[in-house]
């Protein structure tokens, strides 16, 4: 169905809105940042759920938005085996092999800062003093800004659409 797909990805721009006017508005009522923490799963709240448990609930106290964001595939198994380690735990992205980052960012949260025992599956990583900017395309792919072609779907960018996360890299 072809409006099926954009009617999902304009859910996904609303609820980012919504979530950042929110952290806004705590911002300026408590004169504080307000930050987005993702922590990984397996290795890492697993390792040490008391301690998190602790962590998330202090954290959320303080205004404070905490994600889990996994490369697990999901499922009621997988979210089973998780509450069953630690049964309140908060909102949960699976990532289901993508990069960390994007999974966030396409469920709707800019995650600030990262907890994770492998960081490398956060996202690409860039060698020393290179910050790389990013797009999402129309296909639900991210790809460099200054790239002119999608990693994933091959279709030509718009240059220039803006920062990670931010504006379109519209097909031609």
């Amino acid at each position: 169905m072809p409006g099926a797909g954009s009617h999902i990805g304009v859910r996904a721009i609303g609820l980012l809105a919504l979530r950042a006017a929110a952290r806004w508005l705590r911002r300026i009522v408590t004169g504080t940042r307000v930050l987005v923490i993702g922590i990984d799963f397996d290795g890492t709240i697993s390792a040490a759920p008391e301690l998190f448990r602790l962590f998330i609930t202090s954290a959320v106290s303080h205004g404070h938005t905490v994600v889990v964001v996994t490369s697990r595939r999901g499922g009621e198994r997988d979210l089973a085996h998780m509450r069953s380690v630690m049964p309140d735990l908060p909102a949960v992205v699976f990532a289901a092999g993508d990069w960390k980052r994007w999974a966030a960012v396409r469920a709707g949260y800019r995650v600030d800062v990262w907890i994770d025992d492998l960081p490398e599956y956060i996202g690409p990583q860039a060698p020393a003093g290179v910050h790389e900017r990013f797009v999402e395309c129309a296909c639900g792919a991210f790809t460099p800004e200054r790239g002119r072609f999608c990693m994933q779907c091959g279709a030509r960018t718009r240059r220039g659409a803006g920062g990670f996360g931010r504006g379109h890299v519209g097909h031609r």
